[in-house]
């Protein structure tokens, strides 16, 4: 018993530190977002995202998080694009000596009730 409520608790802490909806693809509603895997250039990560949706919408926000080692890196890198189906950014974050996994998590805002999310995650060494 003691070790179900501590792995729900665990659980429930990790939730709090991931942006909401921490499964790797979560879409709902008319909007779609797309999360780039990461890329090394220059000493630097690029992490992508994108959203594209059916219909426009007057204030689309895409945001896009850096993850190195399952740890967000900072606040994340927001774009706004009024009256648009399409909208993406790319957010930067200086490489580490040693081997980290990089990711990124791009979630889309301001198109009514839906939800989009998305993470991928890069397969070799920067």
């Amino acid at each position: 018993m003691f070790r179900r409520i501590a792995a729900v608790v665990a659980l429930v802490c990790v939730g709090a530190v991931l942006p909401a909806g921490s499964a790797a693809a979560d879409q709902r509603g008319d909007c779609r977002a797309t999360a780039s895997v990461p890329t090394y250039s220059g000493g630097q990560i690029y992490a992508k995202a994108s959203v594209t949706c059916k219909n426009r919408h007057a204030n689309l926000v895409v945001r896009a998080w850096v993850v190195r080692d399952g740890s967000l890196q900072g606040v994340g890198t927001d774009k706004t694009c009024p009256n648009s189906k399409t909208c993406e950014v790319t957010a930067t974050k200086p490489n580490m000596k040693g081997d980290q996994e990089w990711c990124t998590i791009a979630r889309a805002f301001n198109f009514g009730s839906g939800y989009a999310r998305d993470e991928k995650c890069e397969h070799w060494d920067f």
